[in-house]
């Protein structure tokens, strides 16, 4: 969310199809009300667990990959877009 009149300012006087504006009801709001909006369910164990992540190495790409079978506690619906 841009809460800054002059990043909406910018947003909207340069050529692009994007327009900036504020969020009915958002203004003033806090980050954990920004995050429900956005499907944001932050798990600290979890996010710890990604920092310590290890880097595999690159293998030859699958002639198919389903990512809802690969990683299916990681797909959910895309919310308020």
């Amino acid at each position: 969310f841009v809460h800054d009149d002059e990043m909406i300012s910018y947003i909207n006087n340069s050529n692009s199809t994007w327009v900036g504006g504020h969020k009915p009801g958002s203004i003033g709001g806090r980050m954990s009300e920004v995050e429900k909006v956005l499907g944001v369910q932050l798990d600290r164990a979890f996010a710890e667990q990604l920092a310590e992540a290890t880097v595999l190495q690159l293998k030859a790409s699958p002639d198919t990959f389903d990512a809802r079978t690969q990683w299916p506690k990681c797909i959910h619906p895309i919310r308020d877009q």
